[in-house]
């Protein structure tokens, strides 16, 4: 970035020297990092009877040291400090004619800072709801309020998406015949809105909106459909159109082959992460067609039809989705392991490992290509280890957090300082402005400096989780040391005594602020001041996506751990 769009670099540095002489002065008393131990005194206290020896060569025998009652009396601390609260609000939104519809939403993170703390990302909403419902059924003694606030915030994103403008967005895709439509991301479905003046999606909000947000939660309500959580006749008409859009969306757009964001919001690329999404979610349909449920798909799809590619126009729905579905699975079955590999290698969309690769995780999605494409093997015996190997490899050596990727600038080295600040205002708004852009995604890059990357939290707990179904499903003994050591390095993750970290205000001043420990940070921050560097937590704290990963985490290791004990 050219120095001539900064005013005054002079004042800046040494508006950073203050700023960073206050930030070194306050967590001068936090814990130093170091494997296998916590950075709360209180969650040490109880780790440190197995966290103690540390050496790496003792990883087996210490994790494998973790049992039920220890786990209990963590929860029972987690519990007791509010770390597994999530600050839910409850809004009105006008929906049908004159009917009001009372929805929940969350808020990304507990801040001032825009968006994290004005906006709702319809992605955070799905995967909050997902995890307290998964949560709620694991006879963990903390779950037992989660369920209905889970179906609440679940229904309450339906509401957001079939409002009338978010409608038209979905139905102008299908229907429109020229390019714009389809290339630019401010005319989708927005799935990002301002809280306070947006939740009817009637205003233009620029974002990165091409990505897997809505698929997410589409999967997660025809699941909840086929569970008998949601009735077909309790579903609004607006929120029957909004499931007979799916299918022509995807067909329209050319799912498979069509650049989106992710859910990092950043340069557009085919990627598998969203892919398997949008496979998922036909997977669903297509089920529910099967099974003879949702009728009302049909009319929909006959209604749109006429919209969609030639191959389409003569094809029933069950026929579509198979089609579809088989192209997404293709893709995936040439693609995985890696994020978005068809690109050349100095291209910036070209990405191997991806900490989204979670998803495929989550999703079984070796097993769901199965399904819809002749996968050899060997593939299936192996891609879900290359996945889990691929995610490992981007851990953090010392906050043992998830990097989203090698070389990501988000959150980089002193990206909370004036100077950096002010670049990145210059180049895409703000720290958490939209850089998905080809332009501001290398400038961004240019700004911060390489090799300090921030360690995400959720994806930790989303291996956490993905360990413990495995160790329930296997019982093998290396799933076991797997799940033991990842919680491990998922309470190591957890904010300490005296944490501190810089915000941006609503008036744009940069400001130190304490964290209260052990709380779900979203991820953790390299700072570098006078030849040295500390982590601190980024000050999107706690990250509401986080917390509710724990959470699901939790449950699924206490889950498995009732069966090493039957053992």
């Amino acid at each position: 970035m050219a120095d001539q769009v900064i005013t005054d670099l002079d004042t800046l540095r040494l508006l950073d020297k203050t700023l960073l002489d206050d930030l070194w002065e306050k967590t001068a008393g936090a814990r130093a990092w170091q494997r296998g131990n916590a950075r709360s005194a209180a969650l040490q206290q109880l780790l440190a009877p197995i966290t103690t020896p540390t050496d790496s060569t003792l990883a087996a025998q210490v994790s494998s040291a973790i049992d039920r009652p220890l786990l209990g009396q963590i929860c029972e601390l987690l519990e007791a400090s509010g770390s597994f609260k999530i600050r839910l609000e409850r809004h009105t939104l006008r929906s049908e004619g004159p009917d009001e519809v009372k929805i929940l939403v969350p808020r990304a993170a507990i801040t001032p800072m825009w968006p994290m703390g004005t906006n709702v990302w319809i992605r955070d909403l799905a995967k909050i709801a997902s995890r307290l419902m998964s949560a709620a059924s694991s006879g963990i003694p903390q779950a037992a309020v989660w369920r209905q606030d889970g179906l609440e915030l679940l229904m309450s994103g339906v509401a957001l998406l079939s409002t009338p403008a978010q409608l038209r967005r979905f139905e102008n895709i299908v229907k429109h015949e020229g390019d714009p439509h389809l290339l630019h991301a401010d005319l989708w479905p927005h799935i990002f809105l301002n809280i306070d003046s947006n939740l009817l999606g009637e205003t233009d909000e620029s974002w990165s909106h091409k990505q897997d947000a809505w698929q997410m939660l589409l999967v997660y309500v025809l699941d909840a459909l086929a569970a008998g959580h949601v009735k077909e006749t309790s579903l609004t008409a607006s929120e029957r159109k909004l499931l007979g859009l799916i299918v022509p969306f995807l067909a329209k757009t050319e799912y498979w082959r069509h650049e989106t964001s992710g859910s990092w919001e950043e340069l557009p690329a085919v990627r598998t992460s969203v892919i398997v999404w949008d496979v998922a979610v036909l997977d669903r349909i297509a089920t529910a067609v099967q099974e003879g449920r949702l009728s009302f798909l049909h009319e929909d799809f006959a209604k749109y039809q006429a919209f969609l590619p030639a191959p389409l126009t003569g094809t029933s729905l069950a026929s579509c989705c198979q089609l579809l579905a088989e192209a997404g699975a293709k893709q995936l079955l040439e693609l995985l392991p890696h994020e978005s590999p068809g690109y050349a290698s100095d291209d910036p969309r070209y990405r191997d490992a991806d900490a989204a690769a979670t998803y495929h995780l989550l999703l079984d999605a070796p097993q769901m290509v199965a399904r819809y494409a002749p996968a050899p093997a060997d593939w299936l015996a192996g891609i879900q280890q290359q996945i889990v190997a691929g995610l490992l490899s981007l851990q953090d050596p010392v906050t043992r957090g998830i990097r989203r990727y090698r070389g990501d600038s988000y959150q980089g080295h002193n990206y909370f300082t004036h100077e950096t600040v002010a670049r990145l205002e210059a180049i895409c708004g703000g720290p958490s402005g939209d850089a998905s852009g080809l332009e501001a995604f290398k400038l961004r890059a240019s700004v911060i400096k390489p090799g300090y990357e921030a360690a995400w939290c959720h994806p930790l707990w989303q291996l956490v989780g993905y360990a413990a179904r495995e160790s329930s499903r296997t019982q093998a003994p290396e799933a076991i040391l797997l799940r033991n050591e990842l919680l491990l390095q998922g309470l190591g993750a957890l904010t300490g005594d005296n944490e501190w970290t810089t915000e941006k205000t609503a008036e744009g001043i940069l400001r130190n602020i304490p964290i209260e420990p052990l709380r779900f940070t979203e991820a953790w921050l390299a700072v570098e001041h006078a030849g040295e560097i500390r982590y601190i937590p980024s000050p999107h704290t706690p990250l509401q996506w986080c917390v509710a990963e724990a959470m699901n985490a939790f449950s699924l290791v206490w889950q498995s751990m009732s069966l090493d004990a039957a053992k």
